[in-house]
């Protein structure tokens, strides 16, 4: 077994972590090893430490009582109550007592041969002369049959059961020789079970217990210790100092017996422990010195390996890598199992001390992975951990992965296999392989449930779940670290913010993770990590269009952690949040609020674009032109400067500040021609010239632009088509409005805009028709091809295409077929302009059939059932009424009745002064055509008085047909009043 060591800064340093690129490195930031070699350093200092327990130790150098025992065998035995008791007895370990890992100790120990070729030896035989028993002695009550029984337990390595006999024997011991040689023993089997400091208790009591004894026997010696019992106490004690890592205390100890005359064999344990004190101090040349002396002595071979293995260990430390080689190489062959370990360790040890890795897992693979004792000392596991360690540094994680694995099982204390069961997590994590790292990082929680690392460990496995997509796990674990309120804050603060990522980025619920988020900075944590929380949870309403909240919650952020990371950034937000719902006076202000803030900021830039574009979206165009002006003047390489200048443009447009809105556009072209609005600049410059008239520009603009773009930018392309076609269809250009609008077709017959330009060619054909007199037939072609090709054209396209299909037939006297267009549009279309204006086509041909059928009545009524609709409808333009009441009070005449016709033209005629009266624009075609119809029936009736006043108000309203009305109320009065 190993010595227990106690926890000094030196062997806590043993103890850390080397650095690894690993994820696992989290769980020991507070614990990093300065470097790998410090590791190795400290494991070559560990190699010669004083031998632990389960290794057996070197021969020690006989005691007093050693000789006497061994001269006088099984003497007669004393009784118990003539012995004196020491003042300080320590309680003896019982079987039930021994842990189930002392006893798995101890039966490796069984199996593992000593580091000398003296294994197996029982260290209590190796006894020379030194003291012989005297005659009285010989005549005690033998206590020396629990000596032998002890020595007996001890060589079959029942270190507990030795102990209680040992126990027995220096309780009954009845001079100081036996007292120190019982002593001796019972220290040796505290140490095989790593019970250091009773034994040092017992060495230390040594000294009272002899003084007591001798003031039983001879009061005036009661002080008196003999050169050979102090010799062998301080020896002990120097020993068990070093044990316990007092290295300074135990090297005085060793040096005061260099001075005093000892037993050779004694003098060379205390030249090997002087080696090894001043190798724990790196006094590399004091060690060398204590081992050179030993040369001068007589040494058996378990201390010759004992200084090789030191010897090894200097030259190593000190770089000598070749003549520590060479030393391993000239005992290697010969080497027995135990030591040919210690050897292959200190190679493996002189590797990692070059950095060299995979040299040291090739050697061990070779050489050790098959012999049994591999780990028998503390620094044999630390050179075995340092070598997985390095392996783990260099990514080598499968070689890595098999050395922990190796050394797993031979971890005999909880703290070891803690760490390697940290090892292998976090190795089988670097290396990606999840499952196996979730695999032991789960298993060390189930082992050590109250550890100080579970809740690093949970936050780990959870986020290695959330790797593998396993959010059901990764939730869980993130729970049971948020929810334990022992647990430290910033692991709290991390699993409520992971659990608020699960469900942002997994989108299973958006309100739980805003929940969590803010949870989160509710914790006792750094302000950042605060607003951290406060700010994914507006992250969080913004990503679910909840702009109000997700501006509430970086306002938050901004003006309650002003200091914070995250203050900047979350005042520019709160600006954003605001223009995507649609609050842009807010946005403005909070814009406003960034820049003044941060003027210089990172999104100074992109706030004042927006700030620009919020004041346009307010209205305030004025304050948007200036703002966007300024910004394009103090970014203009920003990438955002085109999209500036186009809403200045926009801006403009809205102020009705011409020049400015064609101007900016302007300045976008000749600045930024690689700008991806640079097309649409040019598209929409051309058809504001257009718009205000400039139709020069307007046509050199836009043929400009389809030269460029009719390919590259199909959209604006075939709306330039149209607006191009309806400005020469205004200027009567039908031909070429023709060419323009089937251009369009042409080029994008699966655009929207396709069945538009068709209906628009139709038109112009149509129109060229009425002009030259031809047939209709290529007006015709156009409709067809509309309706058959494009079905799924907007309503309004279709029946106005029905339309004009209906108006070609009534030119070609085909009432009937015309009736059914109309009819068609008019269902396409209810209640709209296009609606009435059928209304008003189909009484016009149920008016026309009437006049060519026999029995016209039940046509006039139809054609005055339509004209009916028109002028009952609230919604219908003017222009549309006087229509149908004209239209209708024809078809009273013809049904003759007169005096409904009259009410309708009266009702046309006299309908000017209440225009004129509103200001409203007045067409005079109805109403002279009206009047002119009014002023005959009264003639007809013979009321020629009220004709004449009539054609009086008709001359006096100064319409093209005045100076006619003026010469027919003349006429009148010449002819009818004048009598």
């Amino acid at each position: 077994m190993r010595k227990n060591h106690h926890p000094t800064p030196h062997h806590a340093e043993l103890g850390h972590r080397l650095p690894a690129r690993t994820a696992l490195s989290a769980l020991y930031t507070s614990q990093v090893m300065p470097g790998m070699l410090a590791a190795i350093a400290a494991a070559l200092i560990l190699l010669l430490m004083p031998v632990a327990a389960g290794q057996q130790p070197a021969p020690d150098p006989p005691t007093p009582a050693d000789a006497a025992a061994k001269a006088a065998p099984g003497e007669a035995e004393t009784d118990d109550d003539s012995t004196a008791v020491p003042a300080a007895e320590p309680k003896p370990t019982t079987a039930a007592e021994t842990t189930a890992a002392e006893q798995q100790h101890n039966r490796d120990n069984e199996a593992a041969p000593a580091a000398t070729d003296d294994a197996g030896k029982n260290d209590n035989d190796d006894r020379a002369p030194f003291i012989e028993i005297t005659n009285e002695a010989r005549e005690a009550p033998s206590i020396f049959e629990f000596r032998d029984q002890g020595d007996d337990a001890f060589a079959a390595g029942l270190y507990d059961v030795a102990e209680r006999f040992y126990y027995d024997y220096w309780k009954g011991a009845y001079d100081q020789d036996v007292l120190v040689d019982s002593a001796v023993r019972l220290v040796k089997s505290l140490i095989a079970q790593e019970k250091i400091t009773e034994a040092f208790a017992i060495i230390a009591g040594i000294p009272d217990d002899i003084a007591a004894l001798n003031r039983s026997q001879a009061p005036s010696n009661a002080a008196v210790v003999t050169d050979n019992n102090d010799v062998t106490v301080r020896f002990w004690r120097a020993k068990l100092l070093h044990m316990q890592d007092d290295v300074a205390a135990a090297q005085t100890e060793f040096e005061g017996l260099v001075e005093r005359p000892i037993p050779e064999s004694m003098r060379v344990q205390v030249h090997l422990a002087l080696s090894e004190c001043h190798i724990s101090t790196k006094n590399w040349a004091a060690a060398e010195t204590e081992l050179s002396r030993i040369s001068e002595l007589v040494v058996d071979e378990s201390d010759r390996l004992r200084a090789r293995l030191a010897a090894i260990q200097i030259a190593i430390a000190q770089d000598r890598f070749d003549e520590a080689d060479r030393l391993i190489s000239a005992e290697w062959d010969g080497a027995a199992d135990a030591y040919r370990v210690r050897l292959g360790l200190m190679r493996i040890a002189a590797f990692l001390s070059r950095a060299q890795p995979a040299e040291a897992f090739a050697f061990f693979r070779a050489n050790l992975e098959d012999l049994n004792g591999l780990i028998a000392a503390p620094a044999d596991y630390l050179v075995m951990r340092s070598l997985g360690l390095a392996l783990l540094e260099d990514q080598q994680y499968e070689p890595a992965v098999l050395i922990f694995s190796r050394i797993l099982p031979l971890a005999l204390n909880e703290k070891e296999k803690k760490e390697i069961l940290l090892d292998l997590a976090g190795t089988h994590d670097a290396a990606a392989q999840t499952s196996a790292a979730i695999q032991y990082y789960t298993r060390y929680l189930t082992l050590y449930p109250t550890d100080a690392l579970v809740s690093k460990i949970q936050l780990r496995v959870a986020q290695l779940f959330e790797v593998e997509m396993n959010v059901d796990e990764a939730l869980t674990y993130y729970l049971r670290v948020y929810e334990n309120e022992e647990n430290w804050p910033p692991f709290r603060y991390q699993a409520s913010h992971n659990i608020g990522w699960i469900y942002r980025k997994q989108k299973i619920d958006h309100e739980k993770a805003i929940k969590y988020f803010f949870e989160s900075s509710t914790l006792d944590v750094t302000e950042d990590e605060q607003a951290v929380g406060v700010f994914f949870a507006a992250e969080t309403y913004l990503l679910i269009a909840d702009y109000n909240n997700a501006a509430l919650h970086y306002q938050s952020v901004a003006d309650k952690y002003a200091a914070s990371a995250y203050a900047e950034e979350a005042r520019y937000k709160q600006a954003q949040a605001r223009f995507e719902g649609r609050r842009y006076r807010m946005s403005a202000d909070n814009f406003t609020q960034y820049l003044s803030d941060w003027p210089d900021g990172k999104f100074a830039e992109v706030a004042s674009l927006y700030k620009g574009i919020s004041e346009r979206l307010t209205g305030d165009f004025k304050l948007a032109i200036d703002t966007l002006q300024g910004f394009v003047k103090h970014f203009p390489e920003s990438a955002d400067a085109p999209r500036a200048f186009v809403e200045i443009s926009e801006a403009a447009v809205a102020a009705n500040i011409r020049a400015v809105a064609t101007d900016s556009l302007g300045a976008l072209i000749d600045r930024y021609a690689d700008s991806e609005l640079y097309p649409y600049a040019l598209y929409k410059r051309a058809y504001l010239h257009l718009t205000y008239g400039f139709y020069t520009e307007a046509r050199k603009g836009g043929f400009t632009f389809l030269d460029k773009f009719a390919e590259s930018h199909p959209e604006l392309a075939s709306d330039v088509y149209l607006w191009l076609g309806d400005h020469f269809a205004n200027n009567r250009d039908f031909g070429q409005a023709e060419h323009l609008f089937m251009e369009a077709v042409r080029r994008y017959q699966d655009s929207p805009d396709a069945p538009v330009a068709l209906y628009e060619a139709a038109k112009c054909a149509y129109q060229t028709s009425r002009i030259y007199d031809t047939d209709y037939n290529k007006a015709l072609t156009y409709i067809v091809q509309l309706l058959s090709g494009y079905p799924d054209a907007p309503d309004r396209i279709i029946a106005q295409a029905n339309f004009l299909r209906g108006d070609i037939d009534t030119i070609n006297g085909n009432f009937r077929e015309a009736i059914g267009w109309f009819k068609t549009c008019s269902e396409l279309v209810p209640k709209t302009d296009l609606y009435y204006a059928a209304m008003g086509r189909l009484g016009e041909c149920y008016y026309s059939l009437a006049s060519v059928v026999d029995q016209p009545a039940e046509y006039y009524q139809n054609a005055l059932s339509y004209f009916d609709i028109i002028m009952e409808a609230k919604e219908v333009k003017h222009a549309q009424v006087e229509m149908a009441r004209y239209r209708a009070a024809k078809v009273y005449e013809n049904l003759n009745q007169p005096e409904k016709a009259r009410d309708q033209y009266h009702y046309i005629f006299f309908r000017r002064d209440y225009e004129e009266r509103n200001k409203r624009i007045f067409d005079w075609y109805y109403y002279a055509r009206a009047g002119i119809d009014l002023a005959r029936m009264y003639v007809d009736k013979g009321d020629y008085t009220s004709a004449r006043t009539i054609y009086n108000r008709l001359a006096r309203s100064n319409i093209p047909i005045s100076e006619d009305a003026r010469t027919r109320a003349d006429e009148l009065d010449a002819i009818y009043l004048a009598k």
